[in-house]
Order: structure tokens, then sequence, then C-alpha cells
């Protein structure tokens, strides 16, 4: 039996030969049986081609009613388009997200969980304050291991000041920290030394509840000064207020500015003193407890 013809491409073929595509496009139907007249090389395989003559003709297409081309129409306007799973609004795919929430719900969604975030916040820091706790603030040298207390303050639930006191370190001041908090070796020089102050902050804090910003940075001030000089250290429970905020703060850390803008607490204007950011704590917690809902309380 003689083998059709194979062509290089398409363009050496003859011109009467169709594909099985171009005969459906024509509306014309090759039985299965019929056998292909050519082949052409199409670039990774060969296509077969057909003499149209064994095609049958249909008939014609008929013309879309008006429902139906109505309802063609709906159905391409609905290509690349789905449900958002929240509201159930039909949208554009690439306006959801990977839970398939659309921009409205997810909006929605981020409220939600910052208004529970806040009746959370608000349940803790009520439950703090009514354990009556003091406030603690310590001013330092430095972050590092060899920090050393320069300040230290301790108020009350009620705002009175337990302890406020400035501490003469052992070794100078760094500039890095007088920065912060404007403390010099000269503010420091006939300040109590840290077994002084130790004896006054020692009956404070024994077994009482303390709230500080960042309250285990003084925890750990405290401690190795205790240590340092040889003292036996405190024990006291403590909670702190950078921890209580953080979730609200994008799940940062915020510094005590931050957090008493979160609040809606007025902060003291002399800022980075240790009786003054005591005093932000405590106005922090009031705020906190009082309000429902953040800064419109």
């Amino acid at each position: 039996m003689t083998q059709p013809p194979r062509y290089p491409r398409r363009a050496a073929a003859p011109v009467q030969l169709r594909t099985r595509t171009e005969l459906r496009a024509e509306r014309r139907r090759l039985p299965s049986s019929a056998p292909p007249a050519a082949f052409y090389w199409q670039g990774f395989h060969y296509v077969e081609l057909y003499d149209p003559a064994h095609a049958q003709a249909l008939q014609p297409a008929r013309a879309l009613s008006a429902s139906q081309a109505a309802a063609l129409e709906a159905g391409r306007a609905l290509i690349g388009t789905t449900l958002c799973r929240g509201c159930k609004t039909r949208v554009d795919r690439c306006f959801l997200d990977r839970a398939g929430l659309c921009e409205s719900c997810v909006a929605e969604a981020v409220q939600a969980e910052i208004e529970a975030e806040w009746q959370a916040v608000h349940a803790q820091a009520a439950t703090l304050l009514a354990q009556s706790p003091l406030f603690l603030d310590t001013e330092t040298t430095g972050i590092d291991d060899d920090a050393e207390p320069i300040e230290v303050a301790v108020i009350d639930v009620e705002g009175t000041v337990l302890l406020d006191s400035l501490v003469k370190p052992r070794r100078s001041i760094p500039a890095e920290a007088q920065a912060v908090n404007g403390l010099s070796d000269a503010d420091v020089a006939h300040a109590p030394a840290w077994p002084d102050v130790a004896a006054l902050l020692g009956p404070l804090l024994t077994d009482r509840f303390v709230i500080g910003h960042h309250a285990d940075f003084d925890r750990r001030i405290i401690t190795r000064a205790y240590t340092r000089h040889d003292l036996s250290p405190i024990t006291y429970r403590s909670d702190c207020t950078m921890e209580l905020l953080t979730g609200l703060n994008g799940a940062r850390w915020p510094n005590l500015g931050t957090a008493a803008a979160l609040a809606g607490a007025v902060r003291p204007t002399e800022m980075h003193r240790a009786r003054a950011d005591a005093e932000t704590c405590r106005l922090i917690l009031i705020a906190l407890s009082a309000s429902t809902g953040g800064k419109d309380a």
C-alpha cells in the first residue's frame, strides 16, 4: 500500500487538503475511517491532512435566540471570577486573598481581630490593676551585661511616689546612655550608691506585684546590681505594659511613647526619667483598664 506523501511544511502541501480541525471549522464531519491523504511537519511531529471530499457537510448552525445569547454573554462575564467565601459576592479572582476573601471581608476580619485584641487587653489590664500593683522604672548606663542602674523610681497605684532616687554607678555613664536619659556623671556624683538605694527598694518590692515597661530588663538590672554588691536578691512578681500591647502594635514591641499612644494615655513631659516613665506605665494601665476600644475611651 502506498504511503501518503510527507511535506516539510504546511505551505508545501496541496492547498485543497484539510486538517480535522479545519474541517470542523468549516462544519464538515470526517468519518473515523477516512484515511489521511498526506502529512506535513509541524515542527515537533507530523500532522494529518485529509481530502475534503471524504467529509460530510453538517447542517448550518442555528442562530442563537435572545435568551441563549444573553446566557452566553453572562457566562463569558463570569470568566476569571469567583465567589468570596465571606460575603458570597462574585469578584475577580485576583482580588481574593489566600483564604478566598475579598478586600472588604479581609478588612472586616482585620477589624474584628483588632476589636477582639482590644477586649483581651482591656480585660487583662483590669485584672492587673485590681491587684494594686507598684510601678517601677530604672534608668541605666546601658543595656549590656555590665549595665548599672543610675536612677530608680517606684510609684503605687494611686500615683504616690514611694521611691525616686538617683544611683551613683561604679563607672562613668557612657555618652550613649546620657543621650537617652540626659543623666551625666555630674548628676549622680553625690547620689547614694546601690547598697543604700537597695535598702529602701528591697522592702518596697519584696513579695509585691510590680509592673514596668520592659519589666524583664528592669528585673535583670536590679538582680545584677544586688549580686554585684554581694546582696541577697529580692523576689517579686512582675508584668509588662510592653508585652501587654505587643499584639495591638502589629506583634512588635512598642516603646513607651508608642504604648502610651495606643492606650490613649497622656505621657508626662519629662521622658526617659525613672519617675516619669513609671508614672507613664501607671497611666497606660489605667487607660487600658477603662477602655474597651482603645483610643476612643
